[in-house]
C-alpha cells in the first residue's frame, strides 16, 4: 500500500507492505476500508480519503490517494462451541444430563 499526496508526491511515511487489515475494524482512515469491498485477489486499486486531522505533518482536508494491491483475502473462522472447545479452555469435560 503506497499512499500519495494528490499531487502525487509519494508520502515515504505512511508507505507500507504487506499490512493485514480487518474490514469493518475501523482502525484507518474513514472511508479507506468501504472501498477496497468488493476487490479480488492480485487487483491494484486507486483509493481517495480526506485526512480531518494532521498526520505526520501532512496538511489537513487534502485528498490522499492510496495505491493499494490487494495480496490476498483471509476469512476469520471462529471455533464451535462444543465440548470439545469448553474443554480446551478449561480443561474439564461438561456432561451432558
Amino acid at each position: 500500500m503506497i499512499c500519495r499526496e494528490f499531487k502525487r508526491r509519494i508520502i515515504q511515511e505512511l508507505k507500507t507492505e504487506d499490512y493485514l487489515l480487518e474490514i469493518g475494524s475501523q482502525r484507518f482512515v474513514p472511508g479507506f476500508e468501504e472501498q477496497l469491498i468488493g476487490m479480488k485477489n492480485g487487483e491494484i486499486k486507486e483509493v481517495k480519503v480526506n485526512f480531518l486531522l494532521t498526520i505526520m505533518k501532512i496538511n489537513c482536508g487534502k485528498e490522499i490517494i492510496f495505491n493499494v494491491t490487494l495480496k490476498g483475502i483471509k476469512e476469520k473462522k471462529l471455533p464451535e462451541t462444543d465440548d470439545n472447545f469448553i474443554k480446551i479452555l478449561t480443561g474439564t469435560i461438561l456432561w451432558k444430563i
